[in-house]
């Protein structure tokens, strides 16, 4: 992951079959902040985003969606 910010976007497929979206802030190797669910993978994104902007005052080099 390098020495820059990214973002991980993970599909979640829950018992009852719904689907849910959370995501990840990585800086440095390091976990930061976790967040969700959302209901799209667009919406955990732009959470995740707002994330980078209020907190590191700039946006993620990488956004990854697995």
């Amino acid at each position: 992951m390098g020495d820059g910010i990214e973002v991980i976007i993970e599909r979640w497929n829950n018992l009852d079959k719904s689907i849910e979206y959370r995501w990840s802030v990585w800086h440095r190797g390091t976990r930061i902040q976790m967040g969700g669910p959302n209901n799209s993978a667009e919406a955990s994104e732009r959470e995740a985003v707002e994330f980078c902007r209020k907190r590191f005052e700039r946006t993620p080099e990488r956004i990854e969606r697995l």
